[in-house]
This record gives C-alpha cells, structure tokens and sequence, in this order.
C-alpha cells in the first residue's frame, strides 16, 4: 500500500514538473480567487468579535427630565434595578456627565466654556446580565422601561440602536455576499483545477492507452490526477493563506489583535487555525472532484475505455 502511494505521488509530481508554468498559474489563480473569500471571511470574523466587544459593554442609559422631583426619579430607580434582565444600576448626576463629556473632547474642551452643566439631563445607567446582552433584548427592555413606575420622569432611553442596527446589517450582508464568493471560488477552482489535469492527460494519452492495454483498473489511473488536484488545491490555499496573512500584518504591523482608532481600539485577529486548516482541505477536496470530472470525462471519450 505504501509502495503504490509513492508510485501515485511521483507520478502526480512528474506530471506538474511537466507543465510547469501551466500549473504556476492554475495555483496562482486558485490563490487569488481563495485569497478575496478568506479576506471577507477575515472582516466577517472581525466584525462578529466587535459586535461582541461592544455588546459585552453595552449599557442602556435612561435620560431623566430636568426639574423632576426626587422621589419620582428614586421610584423609577427602584423599579429598573427590579427587572430580571438587569444587573446593576448606576445614577450619573448631570455635573459628572458634564465632567467627562469635557474630558473626552480633550484639548477641544474650550468649546463648551461657558455652558451650564445643568443643560445635561441625569441618566441612571443600567448594566444589563450578560445572556441579554443583545439588540432584540435591549430594545425590548427598552419598550418595557416606559411602563414602569415613575415612567413619566424619562426623557430618552437609548442604548446605541442605530450603531448596533447598522452592525447587524452590515454582518448579515457580509455572509450573504460571502456564500456567493464562496460559490463562486468553487466553481472558479473546479474549472481551473479540471483544465489542468485534462492537459496533463492529453500530454500523457499515450501512456494512459497503454496502461488499458496491460489492464491497468480506472482506479490505478485516476488516483495520480486526484493527488495532483489536492496538491493544486492545498497550494493555492497556501499561497492565499499567506497573501493575506501579508496583509493583515501590513494593517498590524506590530503583530497586536487591534487596529488603533482616534476614538479606541478595534478588534483586528487573524483568521484561527481551525478555519485555515478547514479552507485548505476544503480546496484540497474541491480539486480531487474537478479531478474525478476530469478524468471521467477523459477516459469516457477514450478509445480503450
């Protein structure tokens, strides 16, 4: 069994130095084609691990109107740290909000000399539990905050719907278009990869009728071009792998997991080994199939077969 694997591998690797450049551009082409579907599916990656990021900190704010009485806002206090879905609840006086909305203008700050802090509305913070840290539990306990007791002291309740609405959107968006890609780069290497072999079996059709001739199975015939498919397969996988392992360290240069923003951090990972290793047998798999077709295809129109 091991003599007849290395007779299959030296014939599959025989028949790639054979057609050099053919096979340069089968597998760079393959590599070109993988590298656009692991790119989306890097940004994919990214944008689920930022969402995450920002849902995991995620607070929903209650803006309290100004000149309401005291016992009506600690009504309302009382009532939001009852909910189930809550955590913690924290008071923000409007000075304090003042305070760091100065702060994060940072040298900016002279632009709001001059205005009263009093201008702010309280806000009383609530940190939510972390299974109903999501958009569908947020706006549903934002519906649900109107209800409650004390419910006519609230201004504004927001919890950044527009920004995490947007996100989502954005994410669904990206893995339709990145099941197209997806389609679209098997085909791209069924067609690539089944060419090439063809060519390699039209170079060797002499040797091929010979070996009908002496009884050689179908089988004996095939495996060498189904090797050769997952060699190509596997190559230019490897060759997108490292383009884009290129390119995401030419946005992180210094090897961190984060793209630095005036405004924080955001999360920038490369893909995991799971998912490399998942899109290099996966190629590897799709270019033993274009073999099979391939090679089908060859030895139903032969004249021995």
């Amino acid at each position: 069994m091991v003599a007849r694997t290395h007779y299959f591998l030296q014939q599959a690797l025989r028949s790639m130095r054979h057609a050099p450049w053919v096979q340069l551009v089968a597998v760079s082409t393959i590599g070109i084609s993988l590298l656009v579907l692991s790119s989306m599916l890097l940004v994919l990656r990214n944008i689920d691990a930022l969402s995450s990021a920002w849902g995991q900190q995620v607070r929903l704010v209650v803006f309290v109107r100004a000149g309401e009485l005291d016992p009506t806002r600690d009504a309302l206090k009382r009532s939001l740290a009852e909910l189930p879905e809550v955590e913690s609840v924290a008071v923000r006086d409007r000075e304090v909000a003042f305070a760091e909305f100065k702060a994060a203008l940072g040298n900016d700050d002279v632009l709001v000399d001059g205005i009263d802090a009093s201008l702010l509305p309280s806000a009383i913070e609530l940190t939510l539990r972390p299974e109903h840290r999501n958009p569908a539990a947020l706006s549903s306990l934002a519906e649900r905050v109107a209800t409650l007791q004390g419910a006519s002291a609230i201004e504004e309740v927001a919890y950044g719907q527009d920004l995490l609405e947007k996100l989502s959107k954005l994410r669904d968006g990206l893995r339709d278009l990145g099941l197209i890609i997806a389609t679209l780069v098997i085909l791209a290497v069924i067609f690539i990869v089944s060419n090439t072999v063809r060519l390699a079996m039209f170079a060797r059709r002499e040797e091929i009728e010979i070996m009908h001739l002496v009884g050689a199975t179908a089988g004996f015939i095939r495996a060498p071009f189904y090797i050769e498919g997952a060699i190509q397969g596997a190559m230019g996988a490897a060759v997108a792998m490292a383009l884009l392992f290129t390119l995401w360290r030419t946005l992180s240069p210094d090897g961190e997991s984060v793209l630095r923003f005036e405004l924080g951090y955001l999360p920038f990972e490369f893909l995991p080994t799971p998912i490399i290793a998942a899109l290099v047998l996966g190629t590897s798999l799709v270019g033993i199939i274009a073999s099979h077709f391939a090679v089908g295809r060859f030895l139903r129109g032969s004249p021995s077969s």
